[in-house]
């Protein structure tokens, strides 16, 4: 990813530091997940709170209806994870539910989820002119993690 770009060295950094583990370590496990949400501990995740503040100062809110990612609960992650402590696994694993979500079906689906009203969010579609480094579509194909695994990961 070209260093100007705003995730250039998480994205970068992510990048060299498999490609190390896959060539220097021959038994692995590579797990990828996508945005992480839920309530560990009491304490919800940043995405929402920002929203949730949002929403009690009675401000609206934008969420983009064409960018997707495969949403994952903490939960759900820390119980797949040590179920993999527990069998044979060597690889690369994609862990999350099935479906993937648009920031706009999260966030209205999350707010419910805890309560919230969510007449306040309003769709927009984001174009890559407005935003050029962003990838439209991130989400996982996590049907190996669902055969492999018994966890069940929930869908938002």
């Amino acid at each position: 990813m070209p260093k100007e770009a705003a995730l250039a060295e998480y994205v970068n950094g992510k990048y060299t530091a498999e490609n190390l583990i896959l060539n220097k370590h021959p038994n692995h496990v590579i797990l990828r997940t996508g945005p992480l949400y839920g309530n560990g501990n009491q304490v919800i995740e940043k995405r929402t709170v920002q929203i949730i503040e949002k929403i009690t100062e009675n401000r609206s809110f934008e969420a983009w209806t064409n960018v997707y990612r495969t949403f994952v609960n903490v939960s759900d992650l820390s119980n797949a994870i040590i179920e993999l402590t527990k069998i044979k696994f060597n690889g690369i694993l994609h862990a999350g539910p099935i479906h993937k979500e648009s920031y706009y079906t999260f966030y209205k689906k999350r707010l419910e989820e805890l309560g919230w009203n969510n007449s306040l969010l309003r769709p927009i579609i984001i174009s890559k002119e407005d935003v050029p480094y962003l990838s439209l579509d991130t989400s996982l194909n996590t049907q190996k993690s669902h055969q492999l695994l018994t966890t069940n990961f929930r869908p938002v």
